[in-house]
């Protein structure tokens, strides 16, 4: 009898305990679904890293009392507010994922965000899991909460909302240059060059304008980029833009916004002249028949 009680009471005390468990993750959730509701009024008040870093701090908080409280409705407060804050957090990543990119690769941008985000869950899960077997539950929470006090320190210098001050709208700004003929979406290479004459004197300010412009380019779609000084005319210089095909090159007119624009008039205000810079597009020469004609599209 006595051994049979003791199993009953073994089964029983289990069931509690994954029934706890159990509850203790809801609480989670409600919290989640309470801060669905309150986040709106926060981001009223507060910037999105205000908020990031306050919730992981809240967060870091209420890990070190889940390490050393022993109280079921404790446990579960706390549990509520943890939800609050895990949510505050994921969802200010995400807009400050889609804000900092223009529309064109913001689908991308976003994938690259929630692989890096769930790839750092599984890591820190491996890792806290790793200290929990070799020390104890309590000390890997406490570990993982100064650790993340410690990165929000480390971290504040850099903000989640670096592009809130620049216009990523399409500009649609772009001419498109008189063509003899219209290539194929699959032709290319395709060769774009600039011709600008500045005044000698300013090489140094125009060469570093056309860096960061340069990085513009290349996240536009050019696979190649280069600047050229004519060494005939000290003045003259020649920027060069390689990209892949004839319809990529096509794409990039809808993928210049506003913020782009004001560099290239940096740029274009280096120019000499009334006229703005030349600007020629060039295909790769596929002439293979024997007659000197383009192969059909």
């Amino acid at each position: 009898m006595g051994n049979s009680y003791q199993k009953e009471q073994l089964i029983t005390d289990h069931c509690i305990d994954a029934l706890g468990y159990g509850i203790i993750l809801g609480f989670w959730g409600i919290g989640g679904l309470a801060g669905a509701f309150i986040l709106p009024k926060l981001r009223q008040g507060f910037s999105i890293d205000q908020l990031v870093a306050g919730s992981s701090l809240l967060m870091g908080v209420m890990m070190v009392a889940l390490a050393y409280l022993r109280n079921v409705p404790l446990i579960c407060g706390v549990m509520m507010l943890v939800g609050i804050s895990s949510l505050s957090v994921m969802v200010s990543l995400n807009v400050a994922a889609q804000t900092a990119v223009p529309t064109w690769v913001r689908a991308r941008a976003l994938a690259v965000q929630l692989l890096v985000f769930q790839g750092c869950m599984a890591l820190g899960s491996l890792l806290w899991g790793s200290v929990a077997q070799r020390t104890n539950i309590s000390v890997a929470l406490a570990g993982a909460a100064v650790g993340l006090v410690v990165f929000v320190v480390v971290t504040s210098r850099y903000r989640l909302r670096c592009a809130e001050k620049l216009d990523l709208a399409s500009s649609l700004h772009w001419d498109q240059p008189t063509r003899a003929f219209e290539p194929c979406p699959n032709d290319g290479p395709v060769l774009i060059t600039l011709e600008y004459y500045i005044d000698p004197a300013k090489a140094d300010e125009f060469t570093k304008v056309m860096k960061v412009l340069r990085n513009i380019r290349l996240r536009d779609g050019a696979i190649q980029w280069g600047l050229y000084h004519d060494l005939s005319q000290p003045g003259r210089f020649i920027e060069t833009a390689l990209v892949e095909s004839w319809a990529e090159h096509k794409r990039q007119f809808a993928r210049v916004t506003n913020a782009d624009k004001a560099i290239e008039e940096q740029a274009r205000a280096f120019h000499i002249g009334d006229e703005p810079p030349k600007v020629s597009q060039m295909i790769y020469a596929n002439y293979t028949d024997g007659k000197g004609l383009r192969q059909p599209c």
